[in-house]
């Protein structure tokens, strides 16, 4: 209960916790109340103050004020400082557009995209200098659509003033991705993160992310036909969200898919290859996955519980890949609490996990 009389201040969220239990049962769970926003949106309002007026440099955009839209025209654009597209528009582009983000600058839009190439002329977003501040995307109320997008080169999105989660970025803005391709970014940032949206990726390609491929926190979306190769950290994290995975093919990475904090995972045809951890659930989240390859691994399927005052996890395969012979050091890993069942069998727990695993799953 919050005391009668209490001043507000900020010093007291680094300390705020959430307490609460499930109806009809005793056990109170305490969770750590993140003070921080994914996104701030003050700070993006005085970096990014969203005014049409802005766009007048632009000399490639054609603004549509009636019609509430804002054209960007094919071509080669070279854009030296930031591209900030205000609420209340539709941004469009079209096949044969290449925007090369140079000089710290980025695209940031609060009005949601239609961004359609083709196979043949795909648009091609890019840094040539190595110092382009990617693509954000923040409160758009309506759904973005990108088709035939590659983001190819942007490095770590981030300044003195600045920090972006990764080089493509959409919070509070539903989106779909189909036949894009996210590549070579560096070593620090995620090439794609999803936050508090609905969204889907089908038939992409993420390669050689610096370090998480794809991240999603409090999100719903699906992915479907999408490749991941050589991602530096995780080829897949959910934190929070509810997602589903149809032919999914991951290719080297310190951890395939790793579902954590209270997250569902319903997966279909996934083939995972060439990590220290394939697949992991942690802390009350729930995996269900149906015919699944792992190969080239330190750990096949794990599911554990890493946060003391949350719970167990669970994770159930159906026709799962035979592992003898695949190159895996050790199948499964269990923690006490959680359940990890494999071709109908339950796995047994192991107590005493060997201290080589126990950094895997730090």
């Amino acid at each position: 209960a919050v005391p009668p009389g209490l001043q507000w201040t900020d010093d007291l969220a680094a300390g705020l916790q959430l307490r609460c239990r499930i109806l009809g049962s005793s056990r109170i769970v305490t969770d750590p109340v993140e003070h921080q926003a994914i996104v701030d949106d003050e700070l993006l309002r005085k970096r990014w103050p969203g005014q049409t007026s802005g766009l007048a440099g632009f000399d490639f955009l054609q603004v549509d004020s009636q019609a509430r839209r804002i054209l960007i025209r094919p071509g080669n654009h070279h854009i030296v400082c930031d591209l900030v597209f205000p609420e209340g528009y539709r941004v469009l582009a079209g096949r044969g557009t290449t925007i090369d983000l140079t000089h710290g600058a980025g695209i940031f839009s609060y009005s949601p995209l239609e961004f359609i190439g083709s196979a043949q002329a795909p648009i091609l977003i890019y840094s040539s200098d190595g110092s382009g501040q990617g693509l954000t995307v923040v409160a758009a109320d309506r759904m973005s659509y990108l088709r035939h997008v590659r983001f190819d080169h942007l490095p770590d999105p981030s300044d003195a003033t600045w920090d972006l989660p990764a080089v493509v970025t959409f919070d509070r803005s539903p989106v779909e991705f189909d036949h894009c391709f996210w590549g070579n970014n560096g070593k620090g940032s995620s090439l794609l993160r999803i936050s508090r949206g609905r969204f889907a990726v089908r038939h992409s390609v993420f390669q050689n992310a610096g370090a998480t491929a794809l991240s999603g926190e409090l999100s719903i979306g699906k992915l479907e036909d999408c490749q991941f190769l050589n991602s530096g950290k995780e080829a897949l994290r959910f934190d929070g969200c509810r997602v589903d995975l149809e032919q999914i093919q991951i290719n080297g990475a310190k951890q395939g898919i790793v579902v954590v904090d209270k997250s569902s995972v319903f997966g279909w045809k996934l083939e995972v290859r060439r990590t220290d951890l394939a697949v992991v659930a942690t802390d009350l989240s729930k995996v269900l996955l149906n015919t699944v390859a792992v190969s080239e691994s330190e750990v096949a399927y794990a599911a554990v519980q890493k946060k003391g005052d949350h719970g167990p996890a669970v994770m159930e395969i159906e026709n799962a890949a035979e592992l003898t012979g695949r190159k895996v050091k050790t199948p499964f890993v269990v923690s006490p609490g959680s359940r990890l069942i494999v071709n109908d069998r339950f796995i047994e727990i192991k107590k005493n996990m060997p201290e080589e695993l126990t950094h895997l799953l730090q």
